[in-house]
């Protein structure tokens, strides 16, 4: 939300997809005609001749906007976070624009809405918009396709609705744009007509599926939903291995050398036998020369002096001979209750 409150953000419009065409007709007046593949038209080139390349057809130009008759009926898209409903009304266009907007039964004027007598019912066309993304396409934006057909006002708006549930907040699922023809026998003759429908190109439980991963937080099994264990701690329980050093490694190291000094670990990965910056601040040396217990034994309610680890501890003997019990996840000194 922007914290404008007069501000509402939107899509930048890269052009508009169009289910006909003006063709003339009698009298030379032109008429709209319903077409079987998708028609593309653009203010910028780049866009309707990578268009062309994918789907075919001839590019033609009128007064600055770019034209584009395809042979293809379906068109691979993303869809973008929207609601169609908040944009549809009742209209009735003329030639010279927009005259007026209904809902059925006021205008947003507050008149009551005009309705003819035959046919009886509102003289208004729904018209329904819908926001996508051509991903094939250059150029950021979406593109617009807006309908005036009773079908699609009933259904495209909840094919958006269903498909953006599926595919969980925050992820633009991938869909197929299509022309669907249809036909309807009224008063006995048979009207055909064309329709744009959003289809899913995977079955739906594919798509709600990886809404459910996406909605994981990182660490978590997708197929059992258990708590994975994270890949350094289990190394480090482990013990040692010939691919991890096990915990102390880089003090035994030092401790080797008889000209070591005591160090204090400091933050350089386990194994990395480079000194800290803390090095020889500690008042009482404790730096292990070998283990005298083996692996050590689980402690309850140890405590370490600088470490939060509660995972057990082991004995070392010190480097002036004193046995010290450390802990086993960063061998430091720990204080024992047992």
């Amino acid at each position: 939300m922007s914290p404008i409150a007069t501000l509402r953000p939107r899509y930048r419009e890269v052009g508009r997809l169009r289910l006909g065409e003006a063709v003339a007709g009698p009298g030379g007046r032109s008429r709209p005609q319903a077409l079987e593949t998708w028609r593309l038209t653009s203010p910028y080139a780049d866009p309707i001749a990578a268009a062309a390349r994918l789907w075919g057809g001839t590019v033609a130009e009128h007064d600055g906007v770019y034209d584009l008759v395809t042979e293809v009926s379906s068109l691979p898209v993303l869809v973008p976070d929207q609601d169609p409903l908040e944009a549809q009304w009742l209209e009735e266009w003329s030639a010279g624009g927009l005259v007026r907007r209904c809902d059925g039964i006021a205008q947003v004027s507050g008149e009551p809405c005009l309705r003819d007598e035959d046919p009886p019912g509102c003289r208004c066309q729904p018209t329904t918009h819908l926001l996508v993304v051509l991903p094939d396409l250059p150029d950021l934006g979406v593109w617009r396709l807006t309908t005036r057909g009773w079908a699609a006002a009933s259904e495209l708006p909840q094919a958006v609705r269903l498909v953006l549930h599926l595919a969980g907040r925050g992820r633009m699922p991938r869909a197929e744009l299509a022309i669907e023809r249809r036909s309807r026998r009224t008063s006995g003759e048979t009207q055909r007509f064309v329709v744009p429908v959003l289809r899913v190109p995977v079955a739906l439980s594919e798509l709600a599926e990886g809404s459910a991963r996406a909605a994981l937080p990182a660490g978590v099994d997708p197929e059992t939903g258990e708590i994975l264990p994270d890949s350094s701690t289990a190394s480090e329980v482990s013990g040692p291995s010939a691919a991890v050093a096990p915990p102390g490694a880089a003090q035994l190291a030092a401790a080797a050398d008889p000209t070591s000094p005591p160090r204090r670990p400091g933050p350089a990965a386990a194994g990395d036998a480079s000194p800290s910056d803390d090095e020889g601040l500690w008042e009482d040396p404790w730096e292990p020369e070998a283990e005298a217990d083996g692996e050590g034994a689980e402690a309850s309610g140890s405590r370490s002096r600088d470490c939060l680890h509660l995972a057990g501890t082991r004995t070392v003997v010190g480097a002036r001979g004193q046995r010290v019990e450390v802990c086993v996840s960063c061998s430091r000194p720990v204080e024992v209750t047992r």
